[in-house]
């Protein structure tokens, strides 16, 4: 099956709102969230192990409960409410929620425009736990000086980002930069600065992205 998003409203002459899931064949999967109503779009996911689907992108409510910007469902589309955010991403202007991904241990990277999660000072890119809420244990204390487009971790579990910033932590990244797991910076990679906004890459098995 084939999980959608975008800025849509209905599919196939259906209700569906920024979400929705494909059978492999491209209809509509009734069974998935007939109801589910986000008052934003989505713009980025991640599909658990166990089929959970964290969702990122502008949107603040589902179903007119106050979910901001970052929320988890059930495989069948339900609102996941062990998923608890406390304070979610704020900042002066939009949030976008552009990039998601997952670590082996079940923590939550986010990538975007942000400026604080739950309250902490956090640019652009944080972590959460399994359960929503913030890893102060994340050594990326700083986040990164602009909006991250892309975030993918390597088999070895180093963190790849990508996007508009100049820094990352405190180290100069231009628009590429690598983490170890733990969030410190990994001072062996030394990109090439790129000179302009990096929206993508795909990590290869080899190690070169």
């Amino acid at each position: 099956k084939l999980l959608l998003v975008g800025a849509f409203s209905r599919v196939n002459g259906q209700p569906r709102t920024t979400l929705v899931r494909l059978q492999p064949d491209g209809r509509v999967d009734e069974s998935f969230g007939p109801n589910l109503h986000f008052d934003g779009a989505v713009i980025s996911l991640a599909i658990q192990p166990d089929g959970r689907i964290v969702a990122g992108g502008t949107f603040e409510h589902i179903n007119g409960e106050r979910r901001p910007f970052i929320t988890r469902l059930l495989p069948d589309g339900g609102v996941d409410r062990s998923f608890q955010p406390k304070g979610g991403p704020t900042s002066d202007w939009t949030v976008i929620i552009r990039t998601i991904a997952l670590q082996s241990d079940g923590k939550i990277l986010l990538g975007g425009f942000f400026k604080q999660v739950d309250g902490q000072p956090m640019l652009n890119l944080a972590r959460l736990n399994p359960d929503g809420t913030f890893d102060a244990t994340f050594k990326l204390k700083t986040g990164a000086s602009g909006p991250v487009w892309r975030i993918r971790q390597q088999p070895d579990g180093r963190i790849v980002v990508g996007g508009v910033f100049d820094t990352l932590g405190a180290r100069s990244s231009k628009k590429l930069g690598r983490l170890n797991a733990d969030g410190s910076n990994d001072l062996t990679f030394r990109p090439q600065n790129a000179n302009a906004d990096v929206n993508d890459f795909v990590c290869l098995p080899d190690g070169r992205l």
